[in-house]
């Protein structure tokens, strides 16, 4: 048991550290072929039997697996229509006993003078899949994480902030642009208001 958890534990680890260059669909590509590799190798060991079934089969549980924190983003329901967005708790309802999804309440055009352009978008939010009950699927969804947020994690990765610094080593020919960094306007906010802004490390 132990070695089992391990083994899966070490493979997942690789994988999750190493997903920066590639993205999250084909990582769980990976967890799919270890684990048909693992299945096809519990003919010869049992014990791979046991390793095949411990694999993750998303980017999520793969995380919690090796105690990786998964980026914290805030999670909207689209409306596939008129892309309202709609938190979660806004798109659902009781109807009896039963929580059912809402319609998109979304009205472009609340003070046009004509009914017609007054009315609701009143497209479907969510699908209904029926598998011995009713559950709902949104269309479509948009994942939102705040700049500050963003900020944060990237001001903790080991050199982040030294990598922010080395266009001040550059060497270009006065006639060429090849970055961001020869532009006018990257020059004018060196001073701001007579103080340094860009031209202070």
């Amino acid at each position: 048991m132990l070695f089992r958890h391990s083994c899966c534990e070490h493979i997942c680890t690789g994988i999750c550290i190493s997903r920066y260059a590639i993205s999250d669909a084909a990582v769980e590509s990976i967890f799919g072929l270890f684990q048909k590799l693992f299945s096809y190798l519990s003919g010869i060991l049992p014990l791979c039997r046991d390793i095949a079934n411990s694999f993750p089969k998303s980017v999520a549980a793969a995380n919690h697996i090796v105690g990786l924190e998964s980026n914290k983003f805030e999670t909207f329901i689209v409306c596939s229509h008129c892309h309202s967005l709609y938190r979660d708790t806004d798109c659902f309802q009781l109807v009896g006993l039963r929580r059912v999804p809402r319609k998109c309440t979304h009205v472009e055009f609340p003070s046009h003078p004509q009914l017609q352009h007054r009315r609701p978008c009143n497209e479907e939010l969510c699908r209904t899949i029926v598998q011995g009950q009713h559950s709902y699927i949104p269309k479509r969804t948009y994942c939102y994480r705040s700049v500050q947020e963003t900020l944060k994690c990237y001001l903790q990765r080991p050199g982040f902030t030294d990598a922010c610094e080395e266009w001040r080593a550059r060497s270009l020919p006065n006639d060429v642009l090849a970055d961001v960094y020869d532009g006018i306007i990257w020059k004018n906010f060196q001073n701001v208001d007579g103080q340094p802004f860009l031209a202070q490390p």
